[in-house]
């Protein structure tokens, strides 16, 4: 599926560079975001019901909790990806070469897609009415959502680099970009800091020359003289 849109984009493998196929090739762009819900473990698709019991089954077994830990991750990583590649390529503007030659693929490319494309839909749920049901996994409803979870955790971390890559909104001005500006900058740190820094030095100054060298000069000079006058004398 992937190889036909890249026939199609003319060998261009680099998502990045691709963008508005849902309108140049909507039969293929169909079947591609379909193929990438299910491999992302979207509820209800032939891969939900797979990824949910192999990650509920890994949480009730003996495994160490660094490889649940990784599963989960991968997950969570498969939905942010597949996300990231419908974006760009389905919804995004497009970004390919003026003299690319976009078009659909031929009959007997599609036929192939479609079929699998179907299967994908309805599998899971036949596959998993016509086996023996597997047993009840006794967890709680916190563990049993983790699968949900993680495509969720996913999708809003794709959603959110999408955003900020693409279209970025300008920010409100808060408290601390307004004291960050140049007025108030400039006299906060050049005037008001450095005043109490000269103002503190120049207090230890003359603490040192007027109290500890004249203790330690004239006055030690005066008491030591004194003192061997009396013993003298």
């Amino acid at each position: 599926l992937r190889g036909s849109v890249i026939h199609c984009m003319q060998n261009e493998q680099d998502i990045r560079k691709m963008g508005n196929t849902s309108v140049t090739m909507p039969i293929t762009t169909t079947c591609l975001t379909i193929n990438s819900l299910t491999l992302a473990g979207v509820p209800f698709m032939s891969g939900f019901y797979s990824k949910d019991a192999i990650l509920e089954t890994m949480i009730n077994s003996h495994l160490n909790s660094w490889a649940i830990l990784m599963t989960i991750m991968a997950t969570t990583m498969t939905s942010s990806y597949t996300l990231r590649m419908i974006i760009h390529t389905a919804t995004a503007a497009p970004r390919h070469k003026s003299t690319t030659l976009l078009h659909e693929s031929a009959t007997n490319q599609i036929a192939p897609i479609l079929r699998p494309t179907l299967l994908t839909i309805v599998l899971g749920l036949i596959l998993s009415m016509t086996f023996s049901p597997r047993p009840m996994t006794p967890l709680p409803t916190t563990l049993k959502l983790i699968p949900i979870l993680a495509i969720l955790v996913g999708t809003m971390f794709t959603l959110d680099l999408t955003s900020t890559s693409l279209t970025p909104s300008p920010k409100k001005h808060t408290l601390y970009k307004i004291w960050n500006q140049l007025a108030f900058y400039g006299i906060m740190l050049h005037r008001t800091f450095s005043f109490i820094t000269l103002k503190l030095s120049r207090a230890s100054t003359q603490l040192i020359d007027l109290i500890w060298l004249e203790k330690a000069g004239p006055k030690l000079m005066y008491t030591t003289n004194t003192e061997i006058s009396k013993l003298t004398s």
